[in-house]
């Protein structure tokens, strides 16, 4: 299940994990399996986003013209490019109408850890680069509220208040 902003645990900088660990592995699985059956298919799911506070997400892999998905287990971003590009973005834990406009690097470079225990070393640019950004705020408690103007979430709360 999809935890929804404000849950505190979406606010928090979650904690390392031994990439190797059981638990480890059952989120990454969780984290996929999520990822894909949630109402709103996402491309990418944080361990954060399913109520746990450790260093993990899931992007999806089909943007990059590859089946399945790639799991980031205590992922760092190495290095960022100078240009950055604004881009709408939308979040699995925010109503499909919370929509934001946020400019993130075009391109990263990355280390991370996979399922068995490998870091490995990746660059990334345009979709895959913003997937992965975003999921990162996720492990250091920021989200689509952080980038979103004092108009916007004014109206957002006004749309929940019509929900509730």
């Amino acid at each position: 299940m999809i935890v929804d902003y404000p849950d505190p645990i979406l606010l928090r900088e979650c904690e390392e994990i031994d990439p190797l660990s059981k638990i480890c592995r059952k989120i990454v699985e969780s984290l996929r399996v999520d990822m894909h059956a949630y109402r709103r298919k996402g491309i990418g799911l944080s361990a954060p986003q399913i109520g746990l506070s450790f260093r993990i997400f899931v992007m999806d892999n089909k943007f990059l013209g590859v089946k399945g998905s790639s799991a980031f287990i205590n992922p760092k971003i190495t290095w960022v490019s100078q240009e950055t590009e604004w881009e709408d973005e939308g979040c699995l834990s925010f109503p499909a109408a919370f929509i934001v406009s946020v400019a993130r690097p075009v391109s990263i470079e990355i280390s991370a850890f996979d399922t068995r225990g490998r870091r490995f070393e990746e660059k990334m640019s345009g979709l895959a680069a913003r997937c992965f950004q975003h999921e990162q705020d996720h492990l250091n408690g920021i989200n689509l509220w952080n980038y979103a103007s004092d108009k916007r979430k004014a109206l957002f709360a006004k749309d929940l208040e019509k929900t509730v």
